[in-house]
């Protein structure tokens, strides 16, 4: 059974598991900031394809309409 005493002295002088926790949760934070700074990235270049995509398709719809022809 530890006392206080002993459990004092099992510790290591200078640990720095709290020093580490600090860079874990910062290094998250970092990772989970530019996981949404690239997802928005991703969504507008999608947009931008899809409008670009829209306007082709439109434009080439355009060339085809025929006129209505008459009958004499």
């Amino acid at each position: 059974m530890l006392t206080k005493r002993n459990h004092r002295k099992s510790r290591r002088p200078g640990c720095r598991s709290g020093v580490l926790s600090f860079e874990w949760i910062l290094l998250c934070v970092l990772l989970v900031i530019g996981i949404i700074g690239g997802l928005a990235a991703t969504r507008d270049a999608f947009l931008h394809e899809i409008v670009d995509t829209i306007e082709v398709v439109d434009r080439i719809d355009a060339e085809f309409v025929k006129a209505p022809t008459t009958t004499p």
